[in-house]
């Protein structure tokens, strides 16, 4: 066996130690006993397109990724700011919502309650035609109980004959003119006319 000092220069290691046995393993190795490392594949243009392609969606995806994150960030950002800014406004929208509900409840109850008199009020004008119309048919009724009750053509006869009447003539006919009443109400003489 020869020696480390005998093998030639290329064989040799770095390391002129002895070393034990149980270590040759882990050294450094030259000579035709190192694997030699396969070349790179030959890489087809296609192949190298794909590559690139993928090496780029995956770069694309990243940004995508930063900008949604971003995106967010400022999303969130713009919430905190609108809910400070609610919480800020918060006391005087709730209680301009309080006076308008009150003030809104209290026409529904203003309206409800003339809805309620113009309907006892219509009611009320209901009951009153009726009685009108009882009142006038009662009247109407009574008035021709009087007509037929009483004979005009014997009153006539009786206050030609028996009492000596007769009509008017032209010089004893007095013209009047009233307030325009339906009906008039005499406390004095009938004033003499100056024709």
């Amino acid at each position: 066996m020869r020696g480390v000092k005998d093998m030639p220069q290329s064989r040799q290691t770095a390391r002129h130690h002895y070393r034990p046995a149980s270590s040759y393993n882990m050294g450094y190795v030259d000579g035709n006993t190192v694997r030699k490392l396969e070349p790179a594949p030959y890489e087809t243009e296609r192949e190298r397109r794909q590559r690139e392609q993928v090496r780029r969606e995956r770069a694309k995806r990243a940004q995508e990724a930063k900008r949604r994150e971003a995106r967010r960030a400022k999303n969130q950002a713009i919430a905190v700011k609108n809910r400070a800014r609610v919480l800020k406004i918060d006391l005087k929208y709730t209680l301009f919502l309080g006076i308008a509900v009150a003030a809104t409840l209290v026409m529904c109850i203003y309206y409800l309650s003339l809805q309620s008199q113009m309907t006892s009020q219509n009611k009320k004008i209901a009951s009153l035609k009726s009685e009108l119309t009882a009142l006038v048919d009662e009247n109407q009724a009574t008035q021709e109980r009087l007509n037929n009750a009483i004979d005009l053509e014997a009153v006539f006869e009786t206050a030609t004959t028996a009492l000596g009447m007769d009509y008017p003539s032209q010089d004893q006919i007095i013209y009047y003119s009233g307030s325009g009443d339906d009906y008039v109400k005499q406390y004095k003489e009938i004033p003499q006319s100056d024709e």
